[in-house]
């Protein structure tokens, strides 16, 4: 891959892993695009439950969210999720909102590798 840094993308978004379930490319576009319009809702539904101090909430919706990153291969938000359902499960919401700034964070990481994987070009996902 020419322009994008390719230790970047990987760890941003398995690739082969998408091709191996979704094998065609403007499809597989499709299902990150879907994607990322359930997790931007399911961002503002974590933060609301961390803002309400609801660890149950927390665990949930990072839980959910972490299923969807792993069936389209994002990594760094499947990490980083894990990450806030271990918080939420040890009643450690102040860590959940530290690592929630970096997940809100790794999204755009992720548009950023789609807007590649559609144009072969585009920001470069740092």
């Amino acid at each position: 891959m020419p322009t994008m840094h390719k230790l970047k993308m990987d760890s941003v978004l398995d690739i082969k892993y998408l091709a191996s379930v979704v094998g065609d490319k403007m499809a597989q576009i499709e299902v990150l695009q879907s994607f990322y319009a359930e997790s931007v809702q399911d961002l503002a539904q974590l933060d609301a439950a961390i803002l309400r101090w609801e660890a149950l909430h927390v665990i949930q919706t990072a839980h959910r969210l972490k299923g969807a990153c792993a069936m389209v291969g994002a990594l760094e938000m499947r990490g980083l999720c894990y990450q806030i359902e271990m918080a939420g499960r040890d009643n450690d919401l102040r860590a959940a909102v530290e690592v929630s700034a970096a997940l809100a964070a790794a999204l755009p990481r992720l548009i950023a590798v789609v807007e590649y994987l559609h144009t072969g070009s585009g920001p470069d996902a740092s």
